[in-house]
């Protein structure tokens, strides 16, 4: 019983931790947003455009593969199943729909995240190797969290 009460007390405390985590991003990125609309002179246009180009375009290749292959793979698969009951005419529609409707975007959030997410990385793990984010340090500006 302590062990039980002892766990769910620290389970308590870190969710706490953890929300108040969550809101003071929360709260950064919409001071941030305030700030650029108020001053979108100061935006670096050139590195956002460049990260967004990084982010969606440059990620439109490998998202049409996957589903593609998604589309092909919930295809066969649907047509063995509806062959027992004479429907396997409708199996383009049941692949159009649930690709376009539910499929397509989660696999579009999930392939472009984590590219984004491992490209950001690999760029953050560079900078260390290269020492720039000591530089930054010793320049006085905080540097991303690891």
């Amino acid at each position: 019983m302590r062990k039980f009460v002892s766990s769910f007390g620290d389970n308590f405390v870190d969710f706490f931790v953890e929300a108040k985590k969550i809101t003071s991003f929360i709260g950064e990125v919409v001071e941030e947003l305030f700030f650029s609309v108020k001053n979108p002179h100061k935006i670096k246009w050139r590195s956002t455009l460049y990260y967004m180009d990084g982010c969606g375009r440059e990620a439109t290749g490998i998202v049409a593969l996957i589903c593609f292959l998604m589309g092909l793979i919930l295809g066969f698969q649907s047509a063995v199943q509806m062959k027992q009951f004479g429907t396997e005419i409708y199996v383009a529609n049941l692949v159009g729909l649930s690709i376009v409707k539910e499929l397509g975007p989660l696999m579009v959030a999930m392939i472009a995240t984590g590219r984004a997410g491992s490209a950001f990385a690999a760029e953050l793990g560079t900078m260390r190797v290269n020492e720039e984010i000591d530089a930054l340090t010793t320049m006085g500006f905080v540097p991303p969290a690891f």
